[in-house]
């Protein structure tokens, strides 16, 4: 046996030595137990392990702490992730219905563009579905926009199609929104509840008035009110999980505190999760607010901090805690059946995208689209398992190379993660937590 290539090691405050596997993601208490099978590994016969080392042995090879001598990990990796990444069994379709927007939002990286999803291009997505059912098992779908909501008619179409065809093949179907929230009457959340869409987000970006500066609608009024009673129109359901975004930057970080002392007043309940996200500058349309964001390493720091105030006031995030999990793929921007389908029928890898057309890697109403062509490939080719940098680091299983968006598009190689900042902080905190 050998010691896994991804275990690190961390002390807490009282003194307790911690081991952490990111390839499990296993956290484990370093004792006397621990530091004697280590000492012994290379003599140990997995087939006759001594009674006074097996409960630690048999707990280390759970955690991936320890493996067999022959085990390549490289490789374990690499076979995972292509059997995640040419999955043909699940089907990933974010369809963005309009990307036109009531909002005018200071750091959107969208350009708005009138109009709505049109007939010709609803029925190909239609048949791209059917066609791909043989094979599947699920379906997921993530109602996006501009406003998705400027489209209810043409959402509920397409929902009840979609159902319809899971129902006949006997696909697990599941739908989720990114919405501003302000078009959210109780007509449309019970449509909403009607086409099985069981969770919304909803960004809100500060007290009333560091939001109502940053997600005017177009008429250059606030929203903020009018968000807080749409949330508890949809908390009053119960069917429904709600998601409020937080966007940080440097000009409303400091304000976190004071938004989540009125959330948890003037909301109903505090059954919503909280997530929090980095402003990122990503493309011309949002660069006058570059200067206002933090980058990787500054974001890591900052939103160990930030939770300290989900704790304060009794609301839990949207991944329970910013505790790591394997990404055999970074996200569905590296798997072949994913993409995000804008009102013209373009297809894109990431949502950053959407709308882009140069970026497009086919046309939904293109019958000879190939999902195997080379503009969906050179998404699925990205591998930093081949990477000389990416190959020898411990975080390699958590980070996957960071986001394939600076890569792919930005160009910017090498951005890891933000959890290569925080991984010590973040398992320290967790210690603490379940002490």
């Amino acid at each position: 046996m050998k010691e896994s290539m991804y275990n690190m090691y961390f002390s807490a405050d009282d003194g307790t030595e911690l081991a952490f596997n990111s390839y499990s993601c296993g956290l484990a208490i370093v004792d006397n137990d621990y530091h004697n099978l280590m000492s012994q590994l290379k003599n140990i016969d997995k087939n006759n392990v001594p009674d006074n080392i097996k409960e630690c042995y048999e707990s280390a090879v759970e955690g991936h702490f320890i493996v067999e001598n022959e085990c390549d990990e490289l490789t374990d990796l690499y076979t995972k992730r292509n059997f995640q990444k040419f999955s043909m069994d699940s089907l990933g379709l974010t369809i963005a219905p309009t990307i036109a927007c009531n909002f005018k939002c200071e750091y959107c990286y969208e350009t708005s563009k009138p109009g709505i999803i049109k007939e010709n291009v609803i029925d190909s997505i239609l048949k791209f579905v059917e066609r791909e059912s043989n094979d599947l098992k699920n379906l997921s779908i993530s109602w996006y926009g501009g406003e998705p909501l400027l489209a209810k008619n043409e959402i509920y179409y397409m929902s009840n199609r979609l159902i319809s065809i899971c129902k006949k093949r006997g696909i697990e179907y599941n739908a989720f929104m990114i919405s501003n929230g302000s078009l959210l009457d109780d007509e449309t959340i019970a449509n909403l509840i009607k086409y099985c869409v069981t969770g919304i987000q909803i960004t809100i970006d500060g007290p009333p008035d560091i939001h109502n500066k940053r997600r005017r609608n177009k008429a250059g009024l606030g929203t903020f009110d009018l968000l807080i009673e749409n949330i508890n129109k949809l908390l009053k359901t119960e069917k429904i999980e709600v998601v409020i975004r937080i966007n940080i930057d440097k000009s409303n970080d400091s304000q976190v505190d004071q938004l989540l002392e009125i959330l948890s007043d003037r909301l109903i309940d505090k059954n919503v999760k909280i997530s929090f996200g980095q402003v990122t500058a990503y493309t011309d349309a949002c660069k006058t607010i570059e200067n206002n964001c933090f980058n990787n390493a500054e974001f890591a720091k900052k939103i160990v901090e930030l939770y300290d105030y989900l704790e304060k006031y009794g609301f839990s995030e949207y991944n329970d805690f910013p505790y790591p999990e394997v990404k055999l793929n970074y996200c569905c921007a590296e798997l072949l059946n994913s993409f995000v389908i804008d009102p013209e029928g373009y297809l894109y890898k990431c949502w950053n995208e959407v709308g882009n057309t140069s970026s497009a890697v086919g046309n939904i109403c293109d019958e000879n689209f190939d999902i195997l062509g080379y503009k969906n490939g050179r998404w699925i080719k990205r591998n930093p398992i081949y990477d000389e940098k990416c190959s020898k680091c411990q975080l390699l299983p958590i980070c996957m190379g960071g986001c394939p968006h600076n890569d792919m598009v930005l160009n910017n190689r090498g951005v890891c993660d933000m959890i290569k900042y925080n991984i010590e902080e973040t398992m320290l905190k967790y210690y603490n937590m379940l002490k």
